[in-house]
């Protein structure tokens, strides 16, 4: 399920991709954590003499635009799956957290599931892609900018599994129980997951 406010960028196949503007604020947030992280890299490999590729700015550029290329390479994941079961979806939205696709015409459960989980599966492969080759880059500040990008694509696409709307494992779960709870009970199965996982972070919070 798609989440209101969107500005179409353009199709994958005969599926259209659109923006979700909650995008254009997460972005330069992200940017600016990368920058504030980047200038500290960059003064300790000066006091150590040691050689940057590119400065803050440009790294907090480049973290941005390659958050955005994982936040679309998600989508893609869902439309793979989808095309490979068969399935067509109405339409795909890219943003950090939450939206999950859904799939037009008849589809059993189990396809459903595995639609909704193909974004946060393909989401951990670009995190893990991001972490493995952050030790082979040559330079101080690309280790760490690489690492920094992984770090935060593998939380987004755990926080996408957790069992609750509007994240894709909600979406999963609902798939699978909808066939013996029937869409409504299995929609608040969910919802009350997600209110029981809200009250666990905010006790967290506070401890």
């Amino acid at each position: 399920m798609g989440l209101r406010g969107s500005v179409r960028i353009g199709r994958v196949g005969d599926v259209a991709l659109s923006l979700h503007f909650s995008v254009f604020v997460a972005l330069p947030l992200f940017a600016w954590i990368v920058v504030r992280r980047m200038s500290m890299v960059s003064l300790l490999a000066e006091m150590a003499q040691q050689p940057t590729l590119l400065g803050p700015w440009s790294w907090g550029a480049i973290g941005a635009a390659g958050l955005l290329g994982c936040a679309t390479l998600h989508e893609l994941g869902h439309a793979a799956a989808a095309r490979l079961l068969g399935a067509r979806l109405a339409g795909l939205q890219v943003v950090l957290l939450g939206g999950s696709p859904s799939p037009v015409g008849p589809l059993s459960g189990g396809r459903r599931a595995v639609i909704a989980l193909a974004g946060p599966g393909t989401t951990l492969l670009a995190a893990l892609a991001l972490l493995v080759a952050a030790p082979a880059a040559r330079t101080v500040d690309a280790q760490a900018v690489l690492l920094t990008l992984g770090e935060a694509v593998l939380v987004l696409g755990a926080v996408e599994l957790l069992p609750a709307a509007p994240f894709d494992g909600g979406q999963a779960v609902i798939a699978a129980i909808r066939g013996r709870l029937g869409a409504t009970r299995a929609t608040r199965v969910v919802a009350s997951a997600g209110r029981v996982l809200s009250a666990a972070s905010a006790l967290g919070g506070t401890i």
